[in-house]
């Protein structure tokens, strides 16, 4: 059958329905903050300060974290037990921090592990080293140097005392304390899940929320929890502060639901645009076979080549197509055929008339 061109600037109506849904106000662009002095919230707690014998020493050593995929169990939650982003504000006002939350602890396969009881989570004794290579040195040193410049000065909290972020924190001076650091910050979102995992990774090997705990005494100076923790929570604090004080810029899931909002909207216009051109499609596809038909029987009929001839009633007029059923075909073929070659013979008419042209004015 010959081909046929659907008149329908599929390019305009595309474009239409994506400026319909891509109209929005302009967005004001976010406050830097100074993270000199990001004050933290304090934490008690008395009931989890001792650990299991011989897991904090062992951890405390590795040299780097291993990975492993996460199993939410439990909502996610900051400093304190509660979402970092949203109850830390009250709880500053107050001076208090609540307790520990043992129950909502999240779990992580070999890292995290649930054993059930009081305190469901536990830390695996058995957790597998990895060994890293290969990583860009001067890139390492560009995000430590970062780091230091955008937080250190700031002071976190705690039960016994202030924990200040200063050039001697371990994530700026320790390659592989760095890595650490980076793995957990991958675990980033907004109800702060990579501040949890690293709330439990220092809770479960110290008894750092306790009022009699001594960084100096209890800490080896191998240990690096607390300057990982204190660095994500103060990062962290200083994100949401800005979000708070920018005001007019939506947070990230509030500009996720707008982007598939919008997407939504729009693969539903370009949807009916396609249903519209399927059924057109199939219109023009039907007339072009009906008209081929009836086409191609008058004139096997003016050639004398249409077996029986054509009938003198409406109901003769099936026996006809049955029994010219292979002329019509080899007919509608050789058609096409011809129309296929006079397409090629006019564009190579149109190239040697182009090329003429430019022929002439060469010579000119």
């Amino acid at each position: 059958m010959p081909g046929f061109d659907i008149g329908l600037d599929i390019d305009a109506e595309l474009a239409g329905i994506s400026k319909k849904q891509n109209q929005s106000e302009p967005r004001q662009p976010k406050k830097p903050i100074s993270a000199e002095r990001v004050k933290a919230v304090p934490e008690t707690q008395s009931e989890h300060s001792q650990v299991k014998p011989g897991v904090g020493q062992t951890l405390t050593e590795l040299q780097a974290m291993p990975g492993g995929g996460t199993e939410s169990q439990m909502p996610t939650h900051s400093h304190g037990g509660e979402d970092a982003s949203s109850s830390e504000a009250p709880a500053k006002k107050k001076g208090a921090a609540p307790p520990i939350d043992w129950k909502r602890f999240k779990t992580m396969t070999g890292i995290f592990e649930h054993v059930g009881g009081d305190r469901p989570v536990r830390l695996n004794p058995e957790i597998k080293p990895s060994q890293v290579s290969g990583l860009p040195e001067p890139m390492l040193g560009a995000v430590q140097k970062r780091l230091k410049e955008n937080h250190m000065g700031a002071v976190v909290s705690f039960p016994w005392g202030e924990f200040e972020i200063t050039e001697k924190n371990r994530v700026f001076t320790q390659k592989s304390s760095l890595i650490r650091y980076l793995l957990f910050d991958a675990f980033r979102d907004d109800a702060g899940t990579h501040i949890q995992y690293a709330k439990q990774w220092l809770v479960l090997q110290h008894p750092v929320f306790d009022k009699g705990f001594n960084p100096d005494t209890h800490l080896k100076p191998t240990s690096d929890e607390l300057d990982i923790y204190a660095l994500l929570f103060v990062a962290h604090t200083a994100e949401a502060f800005n979000d708070e004080t920018s005001g007019s810029s939506p947070s990230r899931s509030e500009q996720d639901y707008q982007t598939a909002e919008r997407l939504g909207m729009l693969n539903l216009g370009v949807g009916r645009v396609l249903d519209k051109l399927n059924e057109q499609e199939k219109l023009f596809r039907a007339y072009a076979e009906r008209h081929a038909v009836m086409q191609t029987v008058i004139l096997l009929d003016r050639m004398g080549l249409l077996v029986g001839g054509l009938p003198r009633d409406v109901g003769e007029f099936v026996r006809v197509l049955e029994e010219n059923r292979d002329i019509l075909a080899e007919t509608d073929a050789t058609v096409s055929g011809h129309i296929d070659a006079e397409k090629e013979r006019q564009k190579r008419l149109v190239r040697q008339e182009r090329l003429r042209k430019m022929q002439q004015r060469e010579f000119r």
